[in-house]
């Protein structure tokens, strides 16, 4: 009888399978792709939020909109308290830097923003802000307030 045979033979089934496994590329890449997508779920938190323009920050005041409904807001950069990585894994990831506003209109007077809030029933309010704690928003449109920018939702909005 040959080494391997022999070895084979004297091998568990859990050995003998996982061997014939390895063997496989196909299956060794499928494990690989499983494994990977294991890892992103476990720290996908990490790269949520999501920090684009464009991100949908869930404004109930925005709801049930139709196609193509555009708004203009500002980014109130809010204080953050750090926490451990455990911390995040478990409520599901750090909160957003700044609390995003739907806005009517924006002015400012030297360092400081005078904004009127966006209501459906036509009654924001007026809040005011200091320019430093306004997140200011990259534009290639020079014209652009940098502190304002438009939010349009291509298919429109729904209740969250």
């Amino acid at each position: 009888m040959s080494q391997h045979s022999q070895n084979t033979v004297s091998d568990s089934p859990a050995k003998q399978s996982w061997r014939k496994f390895r063997k496989n590329p196909l299956a060794m890449s499928g494990l690989v792709f499983i494994l990977l997508i294991t890892l992103v779920s476990f720290l996908g938190f990490s790269i949520r939020p999501d920090k684009t323009v464009n991100a949908n920050n869930q404004n109930i005041l925005l709801s049930r909109q139709k196609p193509g409904y555009t708004i203009n807001t500002i980014r109130v950069i809010e204080q953050q308290t750090q926490h451990s990585f455990l911390h995040n894994w478990v409520s599901g990831g750090r909160p957003n830097d700044y609390r995003e506003i739907a806005i009517k209109s924006f002015q400012t007077n030297g360092d400081s923003a005078t904004v009127q809030t966006y209501s459906p029933n036509q009654t924001g309010e007026q809040l005011k802000f200091g320019l430093n704690r306004l997140k200011k928003v990259e534009s290639i449109d020079i014209t652009a307030d940098k502190y304002v920018f438009e939010k349009k939702f291509i298919l429109g909005t729904d209740k969250y």
